[in-house]
């Protein structure tokens, strides 16, 4: 009988050989089903406003213009409404 650390490493040498490394890696994340339950926990949390939306939006464009020495997306402005 093989151990489980041979079935596992024969498994991970398949799932390599049938779908490559990314493929593989894409396939165990798939397996992961997460913890919590999403449909309890998703009625917890207050909904953004628009305005605290609005400044995420400059911030990540601020942080990723900076980060890719690149101006912000100032003509991405949200519409207002």
């Amino acid at each position: 009988m093989m151990k489980l650390t041979e079935i596992r490493q024969q498994g991970y040498e398949a799932l390599i050989d049938s779908l490559g490394v990314v493929g593989m890696l894409r396939f165990i994340q798939e397996l992961d089903a997460g913890s919590g339950d999403y449909t309890k926990e998703k009625y917890q949390l207050e909904e953004p406003k628009f305005e605290e939306f609005e400044e995420f939006v400059r911030q990540q464009n601020t942080t990723y213009s900076r980060s890719k020495n690149q101006m912000p997306y100032s003509d991405l402005a949200l519409p207002k409404i």
